[in-house]
């Protein structure tokens, strides 16, 4: 039967043709034109949101480009997909109102997820963290979030008095879509969009001339002792990251200042963030091209790039700004330019919620909506299988499980510095947390602690009540709290803790606040 009804569908996306939005309206947050091209699998009737469709026959629409006869909403999974027998939907399906304004529908927002490019109908106008907001029907435009209320009370005075500041949506504190030349989350400039959806992020940003202030951006690409050691030769946008992964791991024998070594991986610390890292050549000929336009303040010098040479080890690719051409060369001194990757979602800055997936790859389990915490805003769960293939067991304290060393808070926020008296006293567990470092982005995050009583407790509640509490197979896991000479244990069948011995086998399973 589909297959007789094939080629009626493929005619009537035939006449849809391909839509550019640059007919979106004036006030929306899209404001580039955009092919949005949607592919139909024949077998199931899936659209797929892709850049091209092969040799198939794509589908397209816009806002104001009614195509309200080929777009269905399964009701269980909110997923669109075409109908074979327009304008009627399947069973467990409703009809979408697709392409035009609708006082009644405001909401209805499209969302794609990253990697199976299927599209779906978002819940109550917010894309999943694996998703990103692609169209909307009618106002609000992208994205959709109010401006927000802070209120601060005043404790110096006897009454307390408030002062209420809107917030307004910018793309630097991530409430707005970014666009070429805003300010990032970072202080740096946005310098790259990705329009074309290839990447889990939505935008690269550089960090401004003045970033490594008071000294000077001229730094080794690697020690001397490391020329000869190859590393990474990713070329392209998307490829620094990783690169730049490669060139710290690649390392051993630099003293401590050198690029790979610590100069901006890990060390650099600029506008708050720490995920900068050293741009490929494809990143840096994109922040070249647009350095003028931008006012990015990049001089008619030689910048390195993270893309190791494929001449010789002992070289590296770097770009001259004066000829606008690349250059193989010795690993030596040059000028850098960190950059950043960032997004919507929560992995890539974007705002979190409770289950999310977080930048070091773990569940989100705390939101910090009171701000009561000034260094933090989430804090994520590691996933189970943290440190391998199976969790880990270990004793509180290996050498001296009968002492009380002072690791005795319970609350949010005391976990870090329950976990460095820990490491300070103890051999076991929290040797192991404190070495490990997620690679969940393609850059080492190496911030874990062991939580407190109180934030593994609140980590186990909430994720289990959401249906994330998932591959966690043992009956006890440590807290970094303390109980005299014993420690905290959280229990998940109880759903509390109890004080234990220390030199008890348990689960471990390390936690960060960003």
């Amino acid at each position: 039967m589909r297959k007789s009804l094939k080629p009626v569908l493929l005619a009537m996306l035939a006449l849809l043709g391909i839509v550019v939005a640059t007919n979106f309206p004036p006030d929306s947050a899209e404001a580039l034109p955009r092919r949005i091209n949607v592919c139909l699998r024949m077998q199931d009737f899936v659209l797929l949101y892709k850049r091209t469709c092969g040799p198939d026959i794509p589908g397209a629409w816009s806002v104001n480009r009614p195509t309200e006869a080929m777009a269905c909403m399964v009701k269980r999974t909110r997923q669109i997909v075409a109908t074979p027998i327009p304008p009627q939907c399947g069973r467990g399906q409703s009809r979408i109102w697709w392409g035009t304004y609708s006082a009644r529908k405001k909401m209805l927002t499209a969302c794609v997820d990253r990697r199976t490019k299927k599209m779906f109908v978002a819940l109550r106008g917010k894309c999943g963290s694996r998703q990103k907001i692609r169209w909307v029907k009618s106002a609000p435009y992208l994205p959709i979030t109010p401006p927000t209320t802070t209120t601060v009370v005043d404790s110096t005075t006897t009454s307390s008095s408030t002062t209420t500041t809107t917030v307004v949506p910018s793309c630097a504190n991530g409430l707005a879509e970014c666009l070429y030349g805003d300010t990032g989350p970072g202080g740096g400039t946005v310098f790259y969009v990705d329009l074309e959806e290839e990447f889990d992020w939505d935008y690269l940003e550089a960090a401004p001339d003045d970033w490594n202030s008071p000294l000077i951006e001229m730094i080794s690409w690697t020690c001397e002792a490391e020329y000869g050691t190859p590393t990474a030769t990713g070329r392209e946008i998307g490829d620094g990251r990783s690169n730049t992964l490669s060139m710290r791991n690649a390392t051993t024998d630099c003293a401590a200042g050198s690029l790979a070594a610590g100069q901006v991986i890990p060390d650099l610390v600029y506008g708050g963030k720490s995920d900068w890292f050293v741009p490929s050549i494809g990143e840096l000929q994109e922040m070249a091209s647009q350095n003028t336009a931008l006012g990015l303040g990049l001089s008619a010098n030689v910048y390195w790039s993270s893309t190791q040479s494929t001449i010789q080890d002992d070289y590296a690719v770097a770009y001259d700004l004066d000829t606008n051409s690349e250059l193989n060369t010795a690993k030596g001194l040059g000028l850098v330019r960190p950059i950043r990757a960032f997004g919507s979602s929560c992995a890539w800055g974007g705002e979190c919620e409770i289950g999310d997936i977080g930048p070091g790859g773990g569940r989100v389990f705390f939101v910090d909506t009171s701000d009561e915490h000034a260094s933090f805003d989430y804090m994520e769960l590691a996933p189970s299988n943290w440190n391998g293939v199976t969790e880990l067991l270990g004793q509180w304290c290996s050498n001296d499980n009968s002492t009380q060393f002072g690791a005795t808070s319970y609350d949010i926020g005391t976990g870090q510095a329950n976990f460095a008296i820990m490491v300070a006293n103890c051999t076991g567990i929290a040797e192991v947390v404190n070495d490990y470092e997620s690679t969940y982005l393609d850059l080492s995050i190496g911030d874990w602690f062991i939580p407190s009583a109180t934030e593994l407790l609140t980590a186990y509640g909430w994720l289990n009540y959401g249906g994330y509490w998932t591959g966690f197979g043992q009956t006890r896991y440590w807290t970094s709290t303390e109980y005299f000479t014993n420690a905290r244990i959280l229990i998940p069948d109880l759903s509390g803790h109890r004080a234990t011995l220390k030199g008890e086998l348990a689960g471990v399973v390390p936690v960060r606040a960003f």
